[in-house]
């Protein structure tokens, strides 16, 4: 039982400890968890971060015979209590965010979201003395967990010395990327905030390019982005059309990035016109997820287009990156859909061999579920709307400081302050 509505760890593992039994005693479950979980590191996973993703596959994933998860533990087990089940919701919907420590208590934190851009009273599940470590202005990448109307701190992942704060905010942008909507989850203001944003950015976006859709390639994409947002500060209208490019060749490839991984939208953020391969680009904007910047889009609407899709070099990696992508979402798919709908359900059930998705609305509720049970922006347009990622853009390069600096000198990242009241504390 929770004990005047406080959250203790021993709860917590109690909640955790009937998943990891009940996961043992269903081999069919167990398996479904090993399915649905085999592109992620499941082994290097903490304790608290493998419960975060057992209560997400709990609470929403079903078997291939349409059973609810949660419906057979409910079965087998028996009901949860209502705290219980409280906690398990709190700790699906949790995910590692950034926050800088504002206050500390003696019983208590408070915390602000530099993502989401709210402040929380954040309380501890451990003793306070166990987060010693833990200074007044540090940034903290941490999961928080909501309980009883309180939130607390369900796991800790890292530390960020205050005088590192590019360092925090390039953590934010990583997130942000990975996760857009945590940008408005549990601040409906920020949400209100980026819808209003859409249909100004979507305004401006047609009037720059004439169109919902461009293509360019990748060697020209990072000017273009930069004369479009030179518009949307002052108006001022550029010739682009030497931007506009279509290529000689369409194929699809993995680029060359170190931190691009496989996945075709890891590298939106980054200088395109880094990689040494050239490839094609597209730009569109939807009025329901914003400023859309995709890679291959061309390749991808070729595939559809010509006789034989086979002679595209990648077209199965192709379809398979814009149907399963959580980055991608439903809307640019839909277009091509529209364009080529025969031709379309045919080879996206080619590729991904499933004979029974026929209809379009099947296809992308299958593949892009995501975006059907959560409301999500793209995370370009998002990155609009942060105020992080707006002041990252505005910061100096950072300055270097060696090992000379008095503690009662002025410290030398420029705020101000004695060193041993700023960054000597970090």
């Amino acid at each position: 039982m929770i004990v005047e509505e406080k959250l203790k760890i021993e709860t917590l593992e109690e909640v955790l400890g009937l998943l990891y039994e009940f996961m043992k005693d269903n081999e069919e479950v167990a398996e479904k968890f090993d399915k649905e979980t085999v592109n992620i590191a499941v082994r290097s996973m903490s304790h608290l971060g493998l419960g975060a993703l057992l209560a997400k596959f709990f609470l929403e994933e079903k078997l291939s015979d349409g059973r609810k998860i949660f419906d057979i533990f409910n079965e087998e087990k028996g009901p949860l209590s209502e705290d219980q089940l409280e906690l398990l919701q709190g700790m699906k919907d949790c995910k590692d965010n950034i926050y800088q420590v504002k206050k500390i208590t003696k019983d208590s934190f408070e915390f602000y979201n530099l993502i989401n851009e709210k402040n929380y009273k954040v309380f501890p599940m451990i003793k306070m003395r166990n987060y010693r470590s833990v200074a007044r202005g540090q940034y903290l990448k941490a999961k928080i967990v909501k309980f009883n109307d309180n939130y607390y701190i369900y796991e800790l992942s890292g530390l960020i010395p205050s005088n590192e704060k590019k360092q925090a905010l390039s953590e934010v942008m990583n997130i942000l990327m990975e996760n857009p909507e945590l940008i408005y989850q549990d601040n409906e203001c920020k949400l209100d905030e980026i819808k209003e944003l859409l249909n100004d950015m979507g305004d401006k976006f047609e009037q720059f390019f004439d169109t919902d859709e461009i293509i360019t390639s990748s060697q020209k994409i990072d000017e273009l982005l930069s004369m479009f947002n030179e518009f949307i500060d002052s108006g001022e209208k550029s010739d682009i059309s030497e931007y506009l490019t279509e290529l000689d060749e369409y194929k699809y490839f993995n680029i060359k990035d170190n931190n691009a991984g496989d996945d075709i939208s890891n590298i939106a953020g980054k200088k395109f016109a880094d990689s040494e391969q050239v490839y094609d680009i597209g730009v569109l904007y939807d009025r329901e997820y914003g400023l859309i910047v995709l890679p291959f889009y061309a390749t991808f609407k070729k595939i559809f287009e010509v006789d034989d899709h086979k002679s595209i070099d990648g077209y199965k990696n192709c379809v398979k990156n814009y149907l399963t992508s959580d980055k991608i979402p439903p809307a640019p798919v839909l277009k091509v859909f529209n364009q080529n709908s025969e031709k379309f359900k045919d080879i996206a059930n080619e590729v991904m061999e499933n004979t029974e998705l026929q209809e379009i609305d099947e296809i992308l509720k299958n593949y892009k579920k995501k975006y059907y049970d959560t409301k999500l922006f793209s995370s370009t347009t998002v990155l609009y709307a942060s105020k992080t990622f707006n002041e990252m853009m505005e910061l100096p390069p950072t300055k270097e400081i060696d090992g000379s600096v008095g503690r009662n000198e002025p410290c030398p990242c420029g705020s101000g302050k004695k060193y041993k009241k700023c960054c000597l504390m970090g």
